[in-house]
């Protein structure tokens, strides 16, 4: 007997939230494919609670998110944050006296082939220029881009974005979306209030309402 596929990677049904006695926050059953999916959804509706269910740091009231059709809280959580969920929030965690460069060789040593990769990626992002600056002199932008460098060279395959383009002048953000389109063979799903973001045709979108 084969090994089952699931196309669409990414499913959640009969999903729902509720934090403590406050109103139950509902989510439409919604099979995510490879590409780029934007989550709508007026303030305060659940989109960044939806984001915490997938990053498991919150548990649904009921109902399951699944990944290639196994409950996400069902895996490893050391295996699923190192091997399949990558996030980057708009407040990089990024600070202090480390180097762009001490992080690729941390990453270079506990994933292979990183080293193959960063070229491409520094090169992508505009990152050249702080390979050998202290983190904590970079700007807010600049972390967002260096904190989404290493998400990307983890090869993690379901990435949540959390306004990937904030605190970016308009060269970069291009660059940034022009990165994203071209990654997919991953589920990335991003909340963002951008237009550039909000507009391009044939990328997936899922309200939450």
């Amino acid at each position: 007997m084969g090994t089952p596929r699931y196309p669409t990677m990414l499913q959640i049904k009969n999903l729902s939230f509720s934090y403590q006695k406050k109103e139950v926050i509902y989510y439409n059953d919604f099979d995510f494919l490879p590409g780029i999916t934007i989550i709508s959804g007026v303030s305060g509706c659940g989109k960044s609670t939806f984001f915490d269910l997938i990053g498991r740091t919150l548990f649904p009231k009921t109902g399951a998110i699944l990944w290639q059709g196994v409950n996400v809280n069902f895996f490893d959580k050391d295996f699923y944050y190192r091997y399949i969920f990558g996030t980057v929030t708009q407040n990089a965690g990024l600070s202090g006296y480390f180097k762009l460069n001490n992080y690729l060789a941390i990453l270079d040593y506990i994933y292979p082939d990183t080293e193959k990769k960063i070229p491409y990626f520094i090169e992508k992002l505009q990152l050249k220029h702080l390979l050998d600056e202290p983190i904590e002199n970079c700007s807010g932008g600049e972390k967002y881009r260096i904190n989404l460098l290493i998400i990307l060279l983890k090869g993690a395959p379901l990435l949540c974005l959390d306004e990937p383009t904030a605190h970016l002048d308009e060269k970069n953000k291009k660059n940034v979306i022009e990165l994203l389109k071209e990654l997919n063979d991953k589920v990335i799903l991003i909340i963002t209030h951008d237009p550039l973001l909000l507009t391009p045709d044939g990328w997936n979108s899922f309200v939450v309402r």
